[in-house]
């Protein structure tokens, strides 16, 4: 099974499994994609109404919120990553 930390083609559910997966893994860094123009109905096949728009943002936050709240993850751009990856 192929599963990514992205809303296109995916599921919050999804997201949360791999990141179970990952975590029990011991994975430190998870990163997920998706293509700037899904977040405008209609620029991509993954987002082509306003209701398929709703459903992918609200795929994000469910996932963001799970990530934070259930499993403890930190959001972080990439040179705050980086420093943090230094100090270890």
């Amino acid at each position: 099974e192929r599963i990514r930390i992205t809303p296109e083609g995916g599921t919050a559910d999804d997201m949360k499994r791999i990141a179970r997966t990952l975590t029990r893994n011991g994975c430190q860094v998870m990163t997920m994609t998706y293509h700037s123009p899904s977040i405008v109905a209609g620029h991509t096949p993954y987002v082509r109404t306003a209701a398929e728009l709703e459903g992918f943002l609200g795929a994000i936050e469910a996932f963001c919120g799970y990530f934070r709240d259930e499993l403890g993850g930190v959001f972080m751009g990439i040179n705050s990553l980086r420093t943090s990856m230094h100090r270890t």
